[in-house]
């Protein structure tokens, strides 16, 4: 478990002027689940991200986790992945490579071959170990990273917006496979997509001017299906239904009539 305690970060600009970054944060991350951190940009998604992750120093406060100052680069190498919108790929480099670089980091070597090509067909790209990086799509970048991130075996993933750059069926791709990986292990994403929010995260952080103002854990009224509870009416959270659902939600109309309520 890892515990944000206290983070304040202030920066100062050119002018010698303070302004600030995160305000008294304060929260607990359990071992898995999927977390996702909503706010406009400047808000402090990032800098908190980079502060967990040990990218970033806090002004105050503390992350506490099973790792003590002296191990934090251990922390960073194999406690902790990351992936970023702009995949953080070298281009020189071909996929075999790239991915091979988390595993030299962690001076891990063992069975290196077997290891990557399975990786590779986890994240769909089965037979791209020689390709180089610029003959990619950005969809194909992204699960190269996801790869690199992933052979490590890290305990915390780190995402900074992985669905940025992409399409709208490639963001899909990358959120089911991350949300696969957060049954074993904890992932934590800065985002603005609050559908993408809604679809996938076990539990949502909503950051305003360095302040934590929201933190809801989803129960079973954020299940995305429709469901009836108490005469009410849960929709999916992009309210597709399909005929199953259309010929069920006219039944229950029918039978509750005037007392059914209607939710997103």
């Amino acid at each position: 478990m890892i515990e944000v305690k206290n983070i304040k970060k202030t920066y100062i600009g050119k002018d010698g002027k303070e302004s600030r970054g995160l305000v008294d944060v304060s929260f607990k991350l359990s071992d898995k689940g999927f977390v996702f951190v909503l706010g406009k940009s400047g808000s402090g998604k990032s800098t908190l991200l980079n502060i967990i992750g040990g990218l970033d120093k806090a002004t105050s406060g503390e992350v506490i986790s099973d790792f003590s100052e002296k191990d934090f680069d251990y922390y960073k190498s194999h406690y902790c992945g990351f992936i970023f919108q702009d995949y953080k790929l070298l281009n020189e480099l071909n996929v075999y490579e790239n991915i091979l670089l988390s595993l030299e980091i962690k001076n891990d070597m063992k069975d290196a071959d077997n290891r990557i090509k399975e990786i590779l067909n986890k994240v769909g790209l089965d037979g791209y170990e020689n390709k180089m990086i610029n003959e990619l799509s950005g969809g194909e970048k992204q699960r190269v990273a996801i790869a690199r991130c992933l052979i490590k075996n890290p305990k915390i993933i780190l995402c900074d917006e992985p669905t940025g750059n992409l399409d709208k069926k490639t963001s899909k791709q990358i959120l089911d496979a991350l949300k696969e990986v957060s049954k074993n292990c904890l992932v934590f994403m800065v985002s603005h997509d609050n559908k993408a929010c809604d679809l996938y995260a076990s539990r949502r952080l909503t950051i305003n001017d360095g302040l934590i103002i929201d933190d809801s854990i989803k129960n079973e009224s954020f299940e995305n299906k429709m469901t009836l509870k108490n005469n009410t009416i849960y929709l999916p959270s992009d309210n597709t239904l399909n005929d199953d659902d259309l010929k069920k939600l006219k039944f229950i109309i029918k039978i509750n009539g005037e007392n059914a309520s209607f939710k997103t």
